[in-house]
């Protein structure tokens, strides 16, 4: 099952120790916790001027994508996913990558 952006009117996306974003998304009535570290977006993305959460907030769309590919691969699924780099390797992330920059 995909996940999708949890919306509940407030921010999911927590600075917690300055190493890592973490935010929450939804599979079904499922809450799972995304840990997304800052060394791996940068080393993805590139390195920003952006506060990271406003660099987050700009690619949100891939790392949510990421994110729900990351969950649908896992034997078992849990309430946490922590991205790497390898995460963002996948045939789908670099069609999706490929996609918005056309």
């Amino acid at each position: 099952m995909p996940l999708q952006r949890h919306l509940d009117g407030g921010s999911h996306i927590l600075l917690d120790d300055g190493t890592a974003i973490r935010f929450t998304m939804a599979a079904g009535d499922r809450m799972v916790t995304v840990n997304l570290p800052l060394s791996v977006m940068r080393s993805e993305f590139g390195e920003s001027r952006l506060e990271p959460l406003a660099d987050f907030e700009t690619l949100r769309e891939v790392i949510e994508a990421t994110a729900s590919q990351a969950y649908d691969a896992a034997d078992e699924p849990g309430d946490r996913i922590d991205l790497a780099a390898a995460s963002f390797k996948t045939e789908a992330s670099r069609t999706y990558l490929q996609t918005k920059d056309d």
